[in-house]
């Protein structure tokens, strides 16, 4: 665990930068006030404080317009062809599928495609075309290189993520540096 001491008074304490803040801004409940700040340094860690807080808002909304935009956008690819086709309710994830539903993507791969679904093949191929674009786009905005979507490893993940659902969290930049990688090290 990262220590930390503090400049102004020397005490030292584990928690990070966050926590750092809060000793100087005297901010109670998880580290103990700076004894030896003065009010600048106290207005100055606050602001810093509120800054993440309003960050981390503004990364929220972001990421549900940018769901928002994607629903919109699968929807209206995919309207136009079910409405002249018309189209089945669709499937709902309910508490049973917890139980019912194993993710298991290798069993997939090796079967060589996913589950059938019900739905007519023209909305089934407007719907394909919908999601590939999303993939496109990450992977030139990224510069993936084309070869890696030829990847056993890349075929499971769009499979795993289907069978997770919507609301899917993304993995955070330190946790793909640090723990996952960690964990991918042990699997290789």
């Amino acid at each position: 665990m990262d220590r930390l001491k503090c400049a102004l008074c020397g005490k030292v304490f584990g928690g990070g930068i966050f926590r750092m803040k809060q000793h100087i801004a005297h901010v109670m409940g998880n580290v103990s006030s700076c004894l030896k700040s003065t009010k600048d340094d106290q207005l100055k860690c606050i602001n810093y404080l509120n800054e993440g807080k309003l960050k981390k808002k503004a990364k929220k909304v972001h990421i549900e317009d940018l769901r928002v935009e994607v629903t919109q956008e699968l929807h209206d690819s995919v309207d136009e062809v079910e409405n002249s086709l018309g189209s089945k309710a669709p499937n709902v994830i309910g508490p049973m599928d917890n139980f019912a539903n194993i993710i298991n993507p290798e069993e997939v791969v090796k079967a060589g495609k996913g589950k059938n679904v019900d739905l007519n093949n023209i909305v089934r191929k407007e719907r394909i075309l919908a999601v590939h674009k999303f993939i496109s786009r990450w992977a030139c905005e990224s510069a993936i290189p084309f070869h890696a979507f030829e990847r056993d490893s890349f075929k499971m993940m769009p499979e795993v993520i289907g069978q997770f659902g919507t609301g899917l969290p993304c993995p955070t930049r330190y946790a793909l540096s640090d723990p996952l990688l960690k964990l991918e090290v042990e699997r290789t």
